[in-house]
């Protein structure tokens, strides 16, 4: 009999950053000058061609706000690319303040900056002041990201294959050719359940080796699974990506910074489905790299939270492109601890669910993580189908194809997923 290993609950933090380019040159006479201006690009201030975000002048940066979820003494700012490393250390010596990583995000066109605050400033003190420079685009706190799982060692076998049809859907598509990244801690790709279902993978964090965690695997057997159990896309084709780790707490932990690199990797390398089953706070950084990748035809899918019933809304899942799930039984009864809200898309499986764990083990967990596993996998399905399908078309035939149990509130979203039910309505 195979061990059953408990799956810790994560803990994550993002920093993000962005960048924008220089014009420079000598002036000729006024009339050219004027026709020189109005045949420059227009900034904006949301996604560009080119996914690109810029701050409009005149405008002031966007300050995040502090939440009790952040890195200690730490910040997060975005500036144009185009700034050398000398002047953006000459921006930080100004402030009093020591920069730990430069680092430009290829989906967003910016310049990622980590900051220490070396004395006791406190945080929105030194986000104000560092915003007054005209070349900061974004300035917010190192926010903290929960991995939406909790483990519960009492092995059943999987229902969550019938209640979402998968026997039905996997005679019209498996996710053949489809590519989705799953952004969670080190997945054991040695495990047999996955069975070359694992395609690539990438070390967001880097530093010290990866070692394989439970989440992080669980997630990517529930999406694609290839052998004793059913993945709900075991055709497709799985990008692992490591942006968290696990720390002496127990408590899986990463940063802003993390979680971008992690996306930027999926997207340039062609995921069509990104699955993010950790929540948080409400991140402008972050926000604005799902608002590129959504713009590039990414389907951005998301843990709901397990903040329970008077819970604030939880992000990513509460961006207006992202498909937000929440959990539910095998009573399609709703997942107790699972967060409330109109932000909630979707409902799917989430409670004592089975899936692999480390070493060739597998164990039994609750949360919305599972839940928006299962929805990435039915995404790839769709987009097998037709690969044609935006993140818009996407999202409306999930929730066009629900379907809705006994006293149903709006706390399932428009109810719970149907992975044969959605293909139906696929063209």
């Amino acid at each position: 009999m195979k061990r059953l290993h408990k799956l810790a609950s994560l803990t994550l933090l993002a920093t993000l950053v962005l960048p924008a380019t220089a014009f420079a040159q000598a002036l000729p006479d006024a009339p050219s000058v004027l026709d020189l201006l109005r045949r420059l690009p227009k900034y904006k201030t949301g996604p560009a061609a080119g996914s690109v975000f810029t701050r409009a002048p005149g405008t002031s940066a966007v300050i995040g706000p502090v939440v009790p979820e952040i890195l200690d003494r730490e910040i997060i700012v975005t500036l144009p690319a185009s700034l050398s490393n000398a002047e953006v250390f000459a921006i930080l010596r100004a402030q009093n303040l020591t920069g730990e990583t430069l680092y430009v995000s290829t989906l967003l066109n910016q310049r990622v900056v980590r900051i220490r605050i070396p004395d006791a400033r406190p945080v929105d003190a030194v986000l104000q002041a560092i915003s007054a420079d005209v070349r900061i685009i974004i300035a917010q706190p190192h926010y903290v990201y929960i991995a939406n799982g909790a483990a519960k060692a009492l092995p059943v076998p999987q229902y969550a294959p019938a209640k979402l049809k998968l026997s039905e859907a996997h005679k019209i598509a498996q996710g053949k050719r489809v590519k989705i990244a799953v952004i969670d801690t080190q997945v054991d790709t040695t495990h047999p359940a996955f069975g070359g279902s694992i395609t690539e993978t990438f070390d967001a964090l880097g530093g010290t080796k990866p070692v394989a965690e439970n989440h992080g695997t669980a997630i990517a057997g529930i999406v694609g699974a290839r052998a004793e159990l059913m993945g709900v896309a075991p055709a497709a084709s799985i990008l692992a990506i490591r942006a968290f780790a696990t720390n002496t707490k127990g408590q899986a932990q990463s940063y802003t910074l993390a979680i971008l690199k992690a996306l930027d990797f999926a997207v340039a390398n062609g995921a069509r489905v990104v699955n993010m089953s950790f929540a948080g706070p409400a991140d402008p950084i972050l926000g604005q790299a799902i608002a590129a990748a959504d713009a590039k035809g990414v389907t951005i899918i998301a843990a709901a939270g397990n903040g329970g019933p008077d819970a604030k809304p939880a992000y990513p899942a509460a961006y207006p492109n992202v498909i937000a799930v929440t959990a539910t039984d095998n009573a399609d009864q709703l997942y107790k601890n699972a967060n409330h809200g109109t932000y909630i898309a979707v409902a799917a499986p989430g409670v004592d669910i089975i899936a692999a764990a480390t070493k060739g083990a597998y164990d039994m967990s609750s949360g919305t993580s599972m839940a928006a596993a299962h929805v990435s996998g039915i995404a790839a399905l769709m987009l097998e189908k037709n690969p044609k399908l935006t993140p818009k078309d996407i999202r409306a035939m999930l929730l066009s194809s629900a379907h809705k149990t006994t006293g149903q509130s709006a706390n399932f979203g428009a109810g719970i997923a149907d992975a044969a039910g959605a293909l139906a309505v696929v063209k």
